[in-house]
């Protein structure tokens, strides 16, 4: 019994000794891993900005509180400018830099995240009062003077960009925004390629267009590979658990909105013209109705012009909507025999109208993801985007921002540089799938409808055996392309002739 119980003491101490002797190794590489400190390195406010009180914000900032939630790291920031960073990386003063655009020749001497960090988009920025230079009119590009980072990534952006569009400008080299912005001032430019920002509004600059983007990506000293495999792991598991996190900061710290002009021309129409005259029907549910004791016009039409009054930038639209226009007879009849050969008699006439209109967002199509680049939207009213996703399927959001019905009349067409459809079972579709469109294709107020497009095809799905030779390579190549995107509202307008 003595010996039982000398036995069971001796096997209960060495079990402590073990325990003592283990325990204090994995709590000290515990504690090892949650103190760790990473050393960052932020060339410019771009992506990271701190405030008067010294608070750090912004789309590089929170990237890296959402990796130390996965790594448990804490940061110390270190000073740098980009013509030391990559030096102080190098020399082992700093452990990792946010927001670097991945190239063959820094690729030698620093290690990059494998999954990109985001986007940097490029914009070409006007003052709001230059009329000359117009979004809509993209000839008018030609021969203007626009101010640019010279021989560096912008200026190839730039290059691209022209080159897609046949334009020639005129490149000025500026070194940064703020000589940017002093050449404006002075007349030397007309206009100038930034970065997406959305500071320069107040400059008082507009972005006027989209000229293209780069991936940017987390650059670690090449002397911590350890770091790397941490951070990659940690990027994978945002990505797996939020795979629109990138798109959201994006769109939270760095996205601006395009604004549209009119030409020179438009404005003469319009000053000459006065307020914007425009019919409707006085009692038409959802698009427009007439209140008679008090006047007020509500609906779709009041939706638009409210809408559209303030979309031009720096000049709002005025409408004339002081007609009285009852239900009456039709005119489709008189339309149809006289062609507007005589004019109309006294009375009252009905139109019926589908109006019919096109959003065009864009996107990039690379061997492993679908990456968009710009949002088509009709002045808020209508929205259109393509989601951020691997490449196995175009992934688009139509939204209805109004308070009426609208619907998709058709299928999507996919649009190369040229404008031709690259995608055999869109637009022109198989017949099962424009049934199911017309059958699904409603979009009720404040709501949306999500569209998925595989990028790949099934040739035996083709009919035409001219077509079936076209889209012959069964996948669409990797390249930019655009949405384009029918939309239809069914619109009824009454009007008086006196």
């Amino acid at each position: 019994m003595n010996k039982s119980v000398l036995q069971r003491g001796i096997i209960f101490i060495l079990c402590i000794c073990i325990l003592f002797s283990v325990c204090p190794v994995y709590a000290f590489a515990a504690e090892n891993q949650k103190e760790r400190v990473v050393r960052i390195g932020v060339p410019d406010d771009t992506y990271d900005k701190i405030n008067e009180n010294g608070k750090r914000s912004g789309y590089g900032y929170e990237y890296l509180q959402k990796i130390a939630g996965y790594t448990g790291w804490k940061y110390e920031y270190v000073d740098c400018t980009w013509e030391n960073c990559f030096d102080k990386l190098k020399n082992d003063e700093m452990d990792i830099i946010e927001g670097i655009s991945y190239t063959e020749e820094r690729a030698e001497n620093m290690l990059f995240s494998s999954i990109p960090m985001g986007d940097e988009r490029y914009c070409v920025y006007v003052k709001p009062d230059n009329t000359d230079i117009s979004s809509s009119d993209i000839a008018s590009f030609n021969g203007k003077k626009i101010g640019v980072l010279m021989d560096y990534l912008p200026e190839m952006v730039l290059n691209e960009w022209e080159k897609k569009y046949d334009l020639h400008t005129q490149h000025v080299n500026v070194s940064n925004n703020e000589d940017a912005l002093q050449k404006i001032a002075n007349g030397e430019i007309d206009g100038f390629v930034s970065l997406e920002d959305s500071r320069l509004s107040g400059y008082g600059m507009a972005s006027l267009t989209s000229i293209g983007s780069s991936k940017i990506y987390f650059a670690i000293a090449q002397s911590h590979s350890e770091l790397k495999t941490e951070l990659d792991n940690a990027m994978r598991r945002i990505t797996d658990d939020d795979p629109y996190y990138a798109d959201e900061l994006h769109k939270q710290f760095l996205s601006v909105d395009s604004v549209y002009f009119l030409t020179g021309e438009e404005q003469k129409w319009l000053s000459e013209h006065g307020a914007i005259k425009i019919g409707y029907l006085i009692n038409d549910g959802g698009v427009s109705t007439l209140d008679k004791e008090t006047g007020k016009v509500s609906g779709l039409i009041m939706d638009y012009t409210q809408l559209a009054k303030n979309c031009l930038e720096g000049q709002t639209l005025k409408f004339d909507l002081g007609y009285e226009l009852p239900t009456g007879k039709s005119a489709e009849m008189e339309f149809s025999s006289n062609k507007f050969a005589t004019p109309l008699k006294n009375g009252t006439y009905k139109l019926c109208k589908k109006v019919h209109f096109n959003i065009n967002p864009h996107f990039k199509l690379t061997s492993d993801s679908i990456v968009p680049t710009a949002t088509g939207s009709m002045c808020g009213a209508f929205e259109c985007r393509v989601l951020s996703s691997r490449s196995d399927s175009i992934r688009m959001i139509v939204i209805n921002h109004t308070q009426n019905t609208c619907r998709l009349s058709g299928l999507p067409s996919i649009l190369d540089a040229k404008t031709q459809n690259r995608h055999p079972l869109t637009r022109s579709g198989t017949t099962k799938a424009y049934e199911w469109m017309q059958a699904n294709g409603q979009i009720m107020p404040g709501e949306g409808i999500l569209l998925v497009i595989p990028t790949s095809w099934n040739l035996k799905d083709i009919g035409d055996a001219y077509k079936r030779s076209y889209y012959e390579s069964g996948r669409l190549s990797e390249g930019v392309y655009s949405v384009s995107t029918l939309m239809e509202i069914e619109l009824e307008a009454e009007f008086r002739l006196k």
